[in-house]
């Protein structure tokens, strides 16, 4: 949640999703264990991915909203100390077979 005035409506939306950012870093730094201070925005700017907008009011000179962030995996998991790629499982393609008259073809 954010709630920021600025003195236009665009520059309190700016400002709003520079406080969102920083405090998706801080969230997510807490949740990954990592301490220390958050980084410069210009360093968030090239680590984060998008914002995503649940709610907003915009005001002449106040923005209110409910974001989201993402960051990019591999990018801040080197801040942070983890490893930027996660175990995963092996790539699956999945082929719908079509049964028919005892025959199965690819669908």
């Amino acid at each position: 949640m954010v709630d920021v005035t600025g003195p236009n409506a665009e520059a309190a939306r700016y400002t709003g999703w520079r406080v969102a950012q920083r405090k998706g870093y801080q969230m997510l730094a807490r949740k990954m264990g990592a301490a220390g201070g958050v980084p410069s925005d210009s360093a968030l700017d090239a680590m984060v991915t998008g914002i995503v907008i649940e709610n907003e009011q915009i005001g002449p000179n106040r923005y209110i909203a409910r974001l989201g962030v993402r960051f990019s995996r591999g990018k801040i998991g080197g801040i942070l100390g983890v490893g930027g790629e996660g175990t995963r499982s092996q790539p699956m393609v999945l082929i719908p077979i079509q049964w028919s008259g005892g025959a199965g073809a690819p669908f």
